[in-house]
C-alpha cells in the first residue's frame, strides 16, 4: 500500500507495524485483577484477548514496585555578593583588574 509518498506495512491482521497499542487505565486494571485471580499470564490473554505477554508483565511490576520519589530541583546560589549573570559594569571591571593590573582574579 502506497499513501502520501510513504510505504506502509501491515502485519498479517491488517495493523500498522510497529504500532503502539495503548490501553485504558480500566482495561490494565482489570487484566492485572484477572491476573492475581488466575496467576497466570497466558489465561489472562486468552480471556481478554489483550494486552500482549510483554505488556502484562510490565504492568504487573508497576503496580508491585513503590511510588518513585522525584528529586528536588537544585536551588542557584544567586547572591548580590557572586550574582549568576553579572552586570556588565562587573565584567569590565574584572576584565581591567586582570589584564591591565595584573591582579589574579579567580
Amino acid at each position: 500500500m502506497r499513501v502520501g509518498g510513504a510505504d506502509i506495512k501491515l502485519n498479517s491482521d491488517g495493523v500498522l507495524k510497529g504500532a503502539v497499542k495503548v490501553y485504558s487505565e480500566r482495561q490494565k486494571n482489570r487484566a492485572i485483577k484477572l491476573y492475581y485471580q488466575h496467576k497466570s499470564v497466558t489465561k489472562v490473554i486468552q480471556c481478554l484477548g489483550y494486552p500482549t505477554r510483554q505488556a502484562l508483565y510490565t504492568w504487573i511490576v508497576v503496580r508491585d514496585s513503590p511510588p518513585k520519589i522525584k528529586a528536588s530541583k537544585k536551588k542557584w546560589n544567586n547572591k548580590p555578593v557572586h550574582p549568576r549573570h553579572p552586570p556588565l559594569e562587573l565584567k569590565l571591571a574584572t576584565v581591567h583588574r586582570c589584564f591591565e593590573l595584573g591582579e589574579n582574579v579567580q
